[in-house]
């Protein structure tokens, strides 16, 4: 089977298993959470109807399912016409403090700073919401919508540095956030303040805050806040010149990106190609930022355009390639020219204080209501009159009403009848695809008969954090050498064990097709495998594994890794003797080297252990902190009296015991043998 297949079946898979995790609690808001969020990227009309029939099932206090609907860009693929659809749905919906007419103006204001970046309009629509919202406290969409009004609001001074007003409107979203126990809104607001302290000289204090809210982030597992702390890391390392650790930061960022916000992963890539192009990697940077600029080009980010155009121009600059700087140049002026409301902070400072006029205009207005009230109930048999009216007219809409919602109870009831069939047949299916999937993989490990065969007094701890996994273990017998290793392939779940068997078959290949014995060749091989399969793609895939691979002869031992280190517990000691590893994947990397073959004299009694990262970066104990590799040896250290099968049950128990009630954070693959 050749990769595209693979890719094909891989991708399907993905689906499913996308589909499983929607459908698997028989939640009706949560279907219609997914059917908006697959819409928004083809039709806006089918999106706001999803969105408004998911809003319209959710009870008054579940913030979190409000901002899930809220935060769904039906935007992104409708381009200019977007601005149109907005303006007709809302005569559909005038009043002004419905549901769809406040969810409209939203979605109105984030398309104008995403996408058209113009900040003018934007804060128009910032003054609207805040009229439309003023003392609805109540409103379904008061704490989502207000959180976001003060988060772009702060945002837009950020972007026009006048930092006092920024950090005002941060203020006030920290304090809207914990009103409401908004716990992602909250660990925002923080960022922004942190942000700040940055662009006030503050840069120490300000990494240091950036760094303490990494675990509440991950621990809430918020892809698009986990991004936006790893790029203000990047940021604020770049202002305290530290260009290698800014791009690591710009890295981790592009990992947490959601699979579909292509806007986002065009954004991340500037503060990659930054960091290439102060590293002195230009043609590094050219690929992803060219790369990047098709992208915003494609979907209408203007600001984003903008930026890449200038990254471009220094980076030709840098590649002295004078003619295409200078288009670079001509095309960044000209993005700016057209963002004319970038700095226009005079328009949007006026926009306030017409609000407060608008607030006294509408006083003014209660206070002649009030006025024209109280003439109107002068004639006591007149209101008397009246106010029979009003009662037999209530009385009707009552109900009216009753009866409609019996209906509606009754077609919802019958809806969601369907949609329990359609669920638990789907269930049986991805159920039954994920389980052949995981026989599939069971297939190329080596069973505990063939472990036992080569290496007799050893163990295996292997758990998987779903059903199929992207760790994997590998064993192969050629000229009296063991050959064995512990692989920790890109991601988890489905996509991390297709990744897995590619690598697999790489690793076979290298020995039984070319050969090769030597650790360190094994590996050079795999890597140039893996990146001809890759190739193949028209996209480019910078997936690979981590891996400690081990050649065992007697007493000689060799090994090389690739980020995956290999220790040894010798008899007696107290202490750990790791060996490290190249400091590079199996896979695409901007500097290739060949890895490194350590040859390494055993002695009877002393004990030698590969791993992946999965055991040592699980959460738990009592704070809820990582085990971390200190730890892991000094558990290793104590056991070294036990039997090896003994050691697998004592390792496993300490690993439940530490992640608790915590969810396992990645797949785990421990080897121990005793010579």
């Amino acid at each position: 089977m050749n990769l595209h297949r693979y890719l094909f079946i891989g991708l399907l898979v993905l689906q499913i298993s996308e589909a499983f995790s929607q459908f698997a609690k028989e939640d009706p808001i949560a279907i219609w959470q997914a059917r908006a969020a697959s819409a928004s990227h083809s039709s806006p009309d089918s999106a706001l109807f999803y969105v408004l029939e998911g809003l319209s099932a959710i009870e008054s206090t579940d913030y979190d399912r409000v901002g899930s609907f809220i935060k769904i860009p039906i935007y992104l693929n409708a381009g200019d016409s977007f601005t149109e659809f907005v303006e007709r749905q809302l005569k559909e919906y005038p009043d002004p403090v419905s549901t769809a007419n406040i969810y409209l103006t939203h979605q109105r204001m984030r398309y104008y700073v995403s996408v058209e970046a113009d900040f003018d309009r934007a804060f128009r629509c910032c003054v609207e919401l805040r009229q439309q919202l003023e003392n609805k406290t109540d409103h379904l969409l008061f704490p989502s919508i207000m959180a976001d009004v003060y988060y772009i609001s702060y945002w837009i001074k950020h972007v026009q540095h006048d930092l006092k007003k920024s950090r005002g409107y941060a203020e006030l979203l920290l304090k809207h956030a914990i009103k409401f126990d908004q716990k992602s809104t909250i660990l925002t607001a923080k960022m922004g303040m942190a942000e700040l302290n940055q662009h006030e000289g503050n840069i120490s204090e300000a990494i240091d805050q950036f760094l303490e809210l990494e675990t509440e982030l991950l621990e809430l597992n918020d892809s698009i806040n986990i991004n936006r702390l790893y790029l203000l890391l990047s940021n604020a390392y770049v202002a305290n010149n530290d260009q290698k650790t800014a791009l690591h930061y710009g890295y981790l960022g592009y990992r947490h990106i959601p699979a579909l916000n292509r806007s986002l992963r065009s954004f991340n890539t500037i503060h990659i190609a930054r960091g290439l192009l102060d590293l002195g990697q230009v043609d590094s940077a050219i690929i992803w930022t060219e790369d990047a600029l098709k992208v915003a080009v494609g979907l209408g980010l203007k600001k984003e355009q903008t930026d890449l155009h200038e990254m471009l121009a220094n980076a030709y600059k840098a590649d002295e390639n004078f003619e295409k700087a200078l288009y670079h140049v001509e095309k960044k002026l000209e993005m700016e020219t057209e963002q004319a409301s970038l700095l226009s902070a005079a328009n949007i400072s006026n926009l306030e204080s017409e609000l407060e006029e608008q607030r006294h205009n509408i006083t003014v207005r209660e206070k002649e209501l009030d006025i024209e009230r109280k003439d109107a109930v002068i004639s006591k048999d007149k209101a008397v009159k009246i106010a029979l009216c009003a009662f037999l007219v209530l009385t009707i809409l009552i109900i009216f009403v009753a009866v409609r919602s019996y209906l509606n109870k009754k077609k919802d009831a019958a809806i969601i009848r369907i949609q329990r069939d359609i669920v638990k047949e789907r269930n049986t299916e991805i159920l039954d695809s994920i389980n052949y999937a995981k026989r599939i993989q069971a297939a190329i490990l080596p069973t505990y008969k063939i472990v036992k065969e080569y290496l007799e007094n050893s163990f295996v701890l292997y758990k998987p954090k779903d059903i199929v996994a992207g760790d994997f273990y590998w064993i192969e017998h050629r000229d009296n050498k063991i050959l064995f290793a512990a692989a920790d392939c890109t991601g988890h779940g489905v996509p991390g064990a297709m990744i897995s068997v590619i690598c697999n078959n790489g690793l076979n290949r290298a020995v039984r097709e070319f050969g090769l014995t030597e650790p360190g060749k094994i590996l050079d091989k795999t890597r140039e495998i893996i990146i001809q399969e890759f190739e193949k793609s028209e996209e480019e895939v910078r997936d690979g594994m981590d891996i400690a691979l081990c050649s065992l002869e007697g007493k000689k031992l060799r090994y090389a890794g690739a980020n995956n280190s290999l220790w040894i517990a010798r008899k007696g000691a107290e202490e750990i003797l790791e060996i490290r590893a190249d400091k590079q994947p199996i896979g695409k990397y901007e500097t290739q080297i060949p890895y490194t073959t350590h040859d390494i004299d055993l002695e009877a009694g002393d004990t030698i252990y590969i791993f992946s990262d999965g055991y040592a970066d699980q959460f738990g104990g009592a704070k809820g902190k990582k085990f971390k590799a200190a730890n892991f040896k000094k558990l290793l250290i104590s056991v070294q009296n036990e039997s090896m099968e003994r050691q697998r049950e004592i390792i496993d128990e300490t690993f439940e015991n530490w992640k608790g009630s915590i969810e396992q954070l990645d797949d785990v693959c421990v080897i121990g043998v005793r010579i």
